[in-house]
């Protein structure tokens, strides 16, 4: 596990190298090629091409966001004149009323009769359904009130104005405004980088194994390449933004289109690190001493690469 120990310790710092050489050139291959979700780029000649990457070349996958559903939605919303948060509340309340009424009716023919009155789940899920489609247009509403100077004056800018942010210096200056501290530059990326390899080099732990047929030796810390992928990420996305901390959704969209996934893995990934860095000193000495730390963070890497 330990014989690449030092290369494995140097992919932040290369990841921050590559970054810094070919970040404004990458970005602009991006842009030449946004219908491509797969395409090799040339660092050299900064030649972009579809189809999988020469020897040589860089392999850029483009992560999508929940792909065609996202497409289908966004469609909807333009005959109401969205994108906005009043055409996504509506169009997620109709979708998600429909899909709940649906879901209701073939309940109600696959269960007993007698448990259920005919129609009544259907109109039950179907209110529910819509209520849950109509969250995320509530929210996005919420968010845009919170950055009047933003969305420009009166009570219908909010819901008639496109995604407010959450920009870095917005969620900088007014981290109360963004729910749940996604967008809030909360995780130091050097201080938490130097904890995740803290916990890679640590010795086997005293209490050892929990396998009956393992040893007192095995490692109960962060598998050096996890740590590699983690740090890596944490370092893409402090690179992108220049800044000494990064937020979870940084990290989410670092995440993203390191693994080539959509975005909501890569935001979840985001959210484990945002929680894990939150926590106490206390808290994560606790947690590495009986092999928590490690595990959650080997977890959060299997399911971005699709190992778990």
């Amino acid at each position: 596990m330990f014989h690449d120990l030092d290369a494995w310790r140097g992919v932040p710092a290369a990841v921050e190298t590559l970054y810094a050489a070919w970040g404004d050139d990458l970005r602009a291959a991006l842009a030449s090629r946004p219908d491509d979700a797969e395409f090799g780029w040339d660092p050299r000649t900064k030649r972009a091409a579809p189809g999988p990457a020469p020897d040589g070349w860089v392999s850029v996958k483009r992560a999508a966001l929940l792909g065609p559903v996202v497409d289908a939605f966004n469609a909807g919303q333009r005959f109401l004149g969205g994108p906005n948060p009043m055409a996504a509340t509506i169009v997620g309340g109709l979708v998600g009323g429909g899909l709940g009424y649906a879901g209701g009716a073939l309940a109600e023919q696959l269960l007993p009769e007698e448990d259920f009155r005919r129609g009544r789940l259907r109109r039950t899920l179907g209110v529910l359904g819509a209520g849950a489609g109509a969250v995320p247009g509530l929210a996005w509403a919420r968010v845009n009130a919170k950055n009047r100077p933003e969305v420009g004056p009166g009570p219908l800018a909010p819901w008639l104005s496109g995604w407010a942010g959450p920009t870095a210096k917005a969620a900088r200056d007014n981290p109360e405004n963004y729910a749940g501290g996604l967008y809030e530059p909360t995780i130091p990326h050097d201080a938490f980088n130097a904890v995740v390899w803290s916990d890679a080099l640590s010795p086997p732990s005293r209490f050892g194994t929990k396998s009956p047929w393992g040893t007192d030796e095995q490692h109960l810390g962060t598998p050096p390449p996890v740590a590699a992928a983690v740090s890596g990420i944490v370092a893409g996305a402090a690179a992108a933004t220049g800044g000494e901390s990064v937020s979870p959704w940084q990290i989410g969209v670092a995440a993203a289109a390191t693994a080539g996934v959509g975005y909501a893995a890569g935001v979840a990934f985001g959210r484990t690190l945002g929680v894990l860095a939150g926590m106490t000193p206390e808290a994560q000495g606790r947690m590495r001493s009986i092999g928590l730390w490690g595990g959650m963070l080997t977890g959060a890497v299997g399911r971005l690469f699709g190992g778990g």
